[in-house]
Parts: C-alpha cells; sequence; structure tokens
C-alpha cells in the first residue's frame, strides 16, 4: 500500500471510485479496514489454503506454489475484476499471473519488483531452480500483458530488454507536508533507511567508511535485519564478521523504529545515504528529498532519476566504496547554506516530479490507454500450470536415487533431533 499512499487520494479528486484487494503468500485472512477513506479486503485464508492445494504438484517448489495461490485466491476473489473498468495489479509473487490468462477489465501491471527479479539479484541458498522458474513464467506472461508500467527509467530498460516490448515508465507519487521541511541540518551525523539486506548496499557502506577510516562520520542504519539468501545468516551477523570495526562501530544498525521517528532523524541528519546496489525505485530516497534533505545515492537505486549530481543532491556509481569514499569527503566539507541550497532544490524536484495530481492524472491515461486483454496468448499457460493436478505431490522423488533419499532422510531427521536438544 505504500506506494499508493498518495496516488488513492489524487484519483478521488479525478471522480474515480476505488476498491483495494491486498493479500500475498504472506498476508491474509486479516479484517476488512478503511485507507484513505477506501475499503480495503484482505484475501481469504480459507480460499488462499483451496488454492494451494490446486497447487500441490508443486511441492519441489514450496515458495512458488505459495505465491501461485494466493495470485490465483485473489483473482477468484475480485470475480476477476467482474464490474470494473481497470485493474491494477503488481508482478511481485506472480500477483499479475492470472489477470493476463483472465480477466473481464482492463488490466495495468505495474513493474514493483518481481520474485524472478529478487532471485536474480539475490540466489537463495538450494533455491536456484525455483528462482529460475519463476523469472521464466513472469517473462512468459508479462510479454502478453496488455500494459506494463515501473517506477524507475532503469527497470523500465530492464523489462524492454527481456521482453523485447515497451513498457511505461511513470514514478510513485509523493505528498509534500512543508511543516516537516528541514531548514538546516543539526549534527554532522548521516543515515540511511533500509532493510539491512544485500542489494540496499550495507557492505557497499562499510567498505567505503573502512577507507574513510577516522575520518568517516557517523552513519546510522535505520531498519530490521534480513536473513542472507545464500547463506541463511542474518546480514547484521555477516557484516559485524566481516567489518569488525565498521559495522556496529562507525555504521551503527538502529533497527524498524516508528515512521515518526524515521522522519525526525532524517531532518536532524546532515546527509542521507542511499548505497542500493539495486532497486525498482527507494522512497526511503525520495522522502528524504521531500524534506529538505542532501542525498547521496547510488546509480543502482530507482530513485536516482530524481538525483542531478551536485545540483539537488549527488550520484556515486553502484558498488563502487572509493567513490564513495570520496563523495562522503565532499559533502562532509560543505557549509551548511551548501547543504540546504540542495535540500531545498531536492524538495522542489520532487514537488514538480512526484506531484501526486500530475501523476494520477498520468495514471488515469494510461488505464484508459490499457487495451483489452488478449488472452488467446497465454490461455494454454493455466492448463500447463495444473497439468499435474491430482498427482502425488512428491510423486518427483521417485526419480532419484534411494540411497541419495535415504542418507539425505537421515541427515535431516539427526539435523532436526539435535537443533531441539540445543
Amino acid at each position: 500500500m505504500t506506494f499508493y499512499r498518495d496516488l488513492i487520494p489524487a484519483l478521488r479528486k479525478l471522480g474515480c471510485e476505488i476498491s483495494v484487494l491486498k493479500g500475498s503468500a504472506f498476508v491474509h485472512g486479516a479484517k476488512t479496514y478503511e485507507n484513505e477513506g477506501v475499503g480495503v479486503l484482505t484475501l481469504e485464508t480459507a480460499r488462499y489454503h483451496k488454492w494451494q492445494e490446486e497447487f500441490a504438484h508443486f511441492a519441489m517448489f514450496p515458495e512458488l506454489r505459495r505465491h501461485l495461490a494466493a495470485a490465483f485466491a485473489l483473482h477468484e476473489q475480485a470475480a476477476e475484476g467482474d464490474g470494473f473498468d481497470a485493474v491494477e495489479v503488481t508482478d511481485w509473487g506472480l500477483l499479475f499471473l492470472p489477470w493476463v490468462i483472465r480477466s473481464k477489465a482492463q488490466v495495468l501491471v505495474q513493474l514493483h519488483g518481481s520474485t524472478g527479479q529478487i532471485a536474480f539479484q539475490e540466489p537463495a541458498h538450494r533455491r536456484a531452480a525455483e528462482g529460475v522458474f519463476s523469472l521464466l513464467l513472469e517473462r512468459t506472461a508479462l510479454a502478453a500483458a496488455p500494459h506494463l508500467s515501473s517506477y524507475s527509467r532503469a527497470n523500465v530498460r530492464w523489462w524492454q530488454t527481456v521482453l523485447h516490448r515497451p513498457v511505461n515508465y511513470l514514478p510513485p507519487p509523493l505528498e509534500l507536508n512543508p511543516a516537516e521541511f528541514d531548514e538546516g541540518s543539526r549534527a554532522n551525523k548521516w543515515i540511511s533507511v533500509a532493510r539491512i539486506q544485500g542489494w540496499k548496499g550495507p557492505q557497499v557502506a562499510c567498505a567505503a567508511w573502512e577507507v574513510l577510516g577516522e575520518d568517516g562520520p557517523r552513519l546510522d542504519w535505520i531498519g530490521r535485519d534480513t536473513k542472507h539468501l545464500a547463506t541463511g545468516e542474518s546480514m547484521d551477523a555477516s557484516l559485524r564478521k566481516k567489518f569488525p570495526d565498521t559495522w556496529g562501530r562507525k555504521i551503527q544498525p538502529i533497527g524498524q523504529i516508528s515512521p515518526r521517528e524515521v522522519r525526525q532523524r532524517v531532518r536532524a541528519a546532515k546527509a542521507v545515504l542511499v548505497p542500493s546496489t539495486w532497486d525498482v525505485f527507494n522512497l526511503a530516497a525520495a522522502e528524504a528529498m521531500a524534506l529538505g534533505k542532501a542525498v547521496v545515492i547510488s546509480e543502482g537505486a530507482g530513485a536516482v532519476d530524481l538525483v542531478q549530481h551536485g545540483v539537488n543532491g549527488f550520484v556515486f556509481p553502484k558498488n563502487d566504496a572509493a567513490a564513495l569514499a570520496e563523495l562522503v569527503r565532499h559533502v562532509d566539507k560543505l557549509n551548511p547554506e551548501e547543504l540546504r541550497e540542495i535540500g531545498q532544490c531536492a524538495a522542489a524536484t520532487v514537488h514538480e516530479r512526484l506531484d501526486p495530481e500530475r501523476i494520477a492524472a498520468e495514471k488515469l491515461k494510461m488505464y484508459h490507454r490499457s487495451p483489452e486483454p488478449d488472452v488467446t496468448q497465454v490461455s494454454w499457460l493455466i492448463e500447463c500450470l495444473l497439468s499435474d493436478k491430482g498427482t502425488n505431490p512428491l510423486e518427483f522423488l521417485g526419480a532419484l536415487p534411494l540411497k541419495q533419499l535415504t542418507a539425505y532422510a537421515a541427515q535431516r531427521w539427526v539435523n532436526k533431533v539435535l537443533g531441539r536438544q540445543n
């Protein structure tokens, strides 16, 4: 809902009636609630479990099975869009998939950051085949989607290369609150707002701060810890091992805090660092610019589209710790008036480029331009996905050597028993 926070009120001003259906493999069963005066329904748990059984033959790919179940359950719960002029769906979790196969309304797929892309950016240990299958499934279905849009030019280029078809560019809206605008830095402290996750770039920040040595300013990293998908280890723990003199010392992980406290800390910081190696957008960067802060951002972050180097922020090549360190030294030498001028330019950019009313008007044009779904292109896909329905979900194990299966089962049993004892 974050990217629609300021879009929904602007669309309603244009006379649009909006309904929201929220859900995923991890979100279902919550009560109906209101957001900005719009009712938000949540995926029904019983319906989700019913579709999990429909995809039981995907037991070898447990996460893919959950995503498929959620996508088709939401599609069914929404009555395939019956009664609506347009339906907007996201690519994450394959939620768009059934809408491309069958829809009673025009469909716009918002390329927000797909499951296959995430698997490509950070392959999960022992789940590489699942990631590849997801990406191929996405490519097949998105190639037939009526209309595609994304928040950043980099993501537009990526999908155009993969799909060999046009993708529309439209950044997300962001409402400015003048009362929160920063009038000047009050601390010699930097801040990053992001999960502690590989593609968010904490390792790049650590490497840069090691180059800076004792000259490096204090950097607070706000955001929850995640598991390193390749190893299953906590990213926080991994960074402490790899950068013992930096992570937890010069760079302080703060953890997850309230949005209000985040804004307070951003306003008090000297500069905001966005070292992402990949992002479809990066709302934290845009919000910092809206608060009048100087943002130092990697070319890997989608929000870099908003930044003109040296005018309303600063840009460095992704994964380039040496370039980042040099840029930190430069920004640290700027006086308060120079930082204030850059921050004012940043806020003006957000006000112009991410104006909710302008974005909503463009979005409405996209809905009107969206062609009717051509289901004949991928009508075969549902038959393919459900072709083994009713078979034993563990049937694929029959193709594996019994000796290996027995050894693996025994080792798993030992690990489970020892894990309980510990």
